[in-house]
């Protein structure tokens, strides 16, 4: 697997990379929270390993955002913090496992053995469709009806959410209320050559037509 460590500690990153490595695991390391974000941002990588206490980026937001960006990947947080309420929002923040220091690194490994059993079994979507718009995860590339559209790094995120939760309702199908995807964001991104919304006078014409 290739793995990303988060850890500004450079003695523990170290000691971490090379275990992972010994262990047959492409390693690499970041010791920032905000570089950190970018490099996992990237899409090729099978795991991140992150730290709580980080300069630029603390590691419950790192994971947060990665979440909202889309960035399914399985993310284990290390942190010397062993109260309920930090592992409740360690977790509740998107990681998928919380270890607490110091640990033995035996552990660590049998963690990041069993996340990869666990993604492997239900992969991320790594291209994201509806209605002829294409968002792909990993190129952070946006198409609409074949032409290419470009997009800042909020409206491509926002994008992400928007088409995730499209195709979390029954694959594609139409939301039940229309106020579930926000028709402003929809407006601004369709001003780009987007499909727009969901029409409101669409739902209320299927009626009439049954009524009558």
């Amino acid at each position: 697997m290739n793995i990303l460590v988060i850890e500004d500690d450079r003695r523990l990153a170290d000691l971490i990379e090379r275990r992972l490595r010994t262990a047959g695991h492409a390693t690499e390391t970041c010791d920032d929270g905000s570089a950190g974000l970018e490099r996992a941002s990237a899409g090729d990588l099978d795991l991140a390993i992150v730290d709580v206490m980080l300069p630029g980026m603390d590691g419950v937001s790192l994971t947060r955002t990665l979440r909202t960006r889309g960035v399914a990947m399985p993310i284990l947080m290390l942190t010397a913090r062993d109260g309920v309420d930090d592992r409740v929002d360690g977790l509740r923040s998107g990681a998928d496992d919380y270890l607490i220091k110091p640990f033995a690194f035996d552990e660590l490994l049998a963690r990041v053995d069993a996340l990869a059993r666990r993604s492997r079994g239900a992969p991320a979507e790594a291209v994201l469709r509806h209605d002829g718009v294409s968002l792909d995860r990993r190129a952070r590339r946006v198409h609409v009806r074949g032409d290419e559209v470009e997009l800042t790094s909020k409206e491509f995120d926002l994008l992400t959410c928007l088409l995730e939760r499209r195709n979390a309702r029954n694959r594609l199908r139409t939301p039940r209320r229309s106020s579930e995807i926000p028709t402003r964001s929809w407006r601004s991104f369709s001003s780009r050559g987007a499909a727009s919304p969901p029409s409101r006078t669409r739902s209320s014409s299927a009626r009439g037509s049954v009524a009558s």
